[in-house]
């Protein structure tokens, strides 16, 4: 079966692009399924993506103009194009990683290669894992979910990124007009605020990025956003009562995720648990 993987990074993001090439490898033919679009690049971005498929984007303060749009409709093209040569696209944002849990008995690719659809995409289950206060800089060198072994359902991240038919209307989080379901065997997990220093680096980043290019008056993503969501989720989180991360127990979740969707046809940023990532996980990512 084939299966494309695609990601989109910016220089600040070097350090997950090593661990999205290092975990997405995995699942391909090659690195040539890999493929990077480097919004802005280096000599060292070119290093780390070697062998992979790779755009390089340099674009103006026009062309950035109300990014976050054009972004969409670019991936979404991408994506459809794509499709005409591989059974699936897999789009994740560089700190993003998809797992199937080990209960399945398959791995990835099999799994996916035996799924019966409904629908023109599936999603994972998302969960934000999350720095606690006294954990290290996370190392390279070292599994993620052994650095950070908690996290929390995230609404938003349940999205529809293992797409397997064209993409007509949506955003990264929903599409529009077509049914897309969510799995509870397959992960993803989120790692925007596993690091403290990581996220800092990159809200700085995007800072100057937003200050040179984006007029007032288009809306873009707002790290000082996050930073705030951060503060709120981890008040709430530390309140929660700790479950193990598994199908079984985020199934009851997912029934209000799907019902609210179902209800409004609007996905939102609810976050909702406090979950502990089994053994069986910590060696996978």
């Amino acid at each position: 079966m084939s299966i494309l993987l695609l990601t989109m990074c910016h220089q600040a993001d070097i350090e997950w692009l090593r661990r999205w090439i290092a975990h997405n490898e995995k699942f391909a033919k090659n690195r040539g399924d890999l493929m990077v679009i480097m919004d802005g690049y280096s000599a060292e971005m070119d290093a780390v993506a070697k062998g992979c498929s790779v755009i390089k984007l340099s674009l103006s303060a026009e062309q950035r103009s109300n990014f976050d749009r054009k972004r969409l409709i670019f991936i979404h093209k991408i994506i459809n194009s794509f499709l005409n040569l591989y059974r699936y696209v897999v789009f994740t944002d560089v700190d993003e990683f998809i797992l199937l849990h080990p209960d399945s008995g398959k791995d990835l690719v099999s799994y996916l290669d035996e799924k019966e659809h409904d629908g023109i995409a599936l999603s994972p289950v998302g969960l934000e894992l999350l720095f606690q206060q006294n954990d290290p800089p996370l190392n390279p060198d070292l599994p993620l979910l052994k650095q950070r072994q908690y996290g929390f359902l995230s609404e938003a991240y349940c999205k529809p990124c293992i797409v397997h038919r064209n993409i007509k209307r949506g955003h990264q989080h929903k599409i529009v007009g077509d049914k897309w379901t969510i799995d509870n065997n397959i992960f993803l997990f989120h790692g925007k605020f596993a690091d403290e220093n990581l996220f800092e680096e990159r809200r700085i980043e995007r800072h100057k990025t937003k200050e040179k290019y984006i007029s007032k008056q288009h809306r873009t993503w707002d790290y000082d956003v996050a930073e705030r969501e951060l503060r709120r989720v981890v008040r709430r989180f530390l309140s929660s009562e700790e479950e193990v991360l598994s199908p079984r127990t985020v199934e009851p979740y997912l029934v209000d995720f799907k019902r609210e969707r179902e209800e409004t046809g609007r996905v939102s940023f609810k976050t909702i648990g406090r979950f502990r990532i089994p053994e069986e996980l910590t060696d996978l990512l």
